[in-house]
């Protein structure tokens, strides 16, 4: 699903696992702006 065809909100929660580069991160975070979301935050998890 594309994050344009997602309802419209006012935040998002980025969720990604350790293996997730902060390049792709990022990328995600910039398209989620430019759609309009207003506040973008991350999940992180503690490693075990």
């Amino acid at each position: 699903m594309r994050i344009e065809a997602l309802p419209k909100k006012d935040s998002i929660l980025i969720k990604a696992d350790k293996g997730t580069s902060l390049d792709r991160v990022v990328e995600v975070w910039d398209i989620c702006r430019k759609a309009g979301i207003q506040q973008v935050n991350i999940a992180t998890t503690q490693a075990r």
